[in-house]
């Protein structure tokens, strides 16, 4: 079953990389919160001790993406196992909750890692259906429903085309 949890976790890495490439166009919150960011900065996260893992690069208003982690990214989210990894990819505990259990660790700067997790959790919103996204997102926004919908079917269609 570890093979199957690590496709999964993989899976959901290329997915969330693509949803952080695309959102940032077309979300103006995202787009506040990364401006917020340093210019050049990178964060990822990474799945101990040999588990899948995910870099961001943010320059200026590109960003790209990669899979190839290193200890030197600016914010690195380290998930201690598979299985901690595991239950935030698939919305089974938020990233608030594993982080009090002492299942994933951050390094970086305190500040721009809040801005990174309001981002990861504007993300989650636009994912995943309400009654999901209210359980892994603190303070879920009130977004009419219409304007959601878009939201939802333009990230899908930016994921979809990479």
């Amino acid at each position: 079953m570890k093979w199957l949890k690590k496709i999964v976790v993989k899976t959901v890495l290329m997915l969330l990389g693509r949803a952080f490439k695309r959102a940032h166009k077309m979300d103006k919150d995202i787009a506040h919160y990364y401006e917020k960011l340093p210019s050049n900065v990178s964060f990822g996260f990474k799945v101990y001790p040999d588990g899948p893992c995910l870099s961001v690069f943010r320059t200026s208003d590109k960003i790209t993406i990669n899979h190839n982690c290193s200890d030197e990214l600016d914010i690195l989210f380290i998930f201690k196992n598979l299985e901690a990894a595991f239950m935030v990819f698939t919305a089974k505990k938020s990233t608030i909750r594993v982080y009090a259990e002492n299942r994933i660790s951050v390094k970086g700067d305190i500040g721009d890692v809040m801005y990174l997790m309001r981002i990861i959790d504007r993300i989650q919103v636009l994912l995943f259906p309400k009654f999901i996204a209210k359980r892994v997102v603190k303070g879920y926004p009130n977004i009419p429903w219409g304007s959601l919908f878009l939201e939802r079917i333009k990230l899908f269609v930016g994921i979809l085309t990479g």
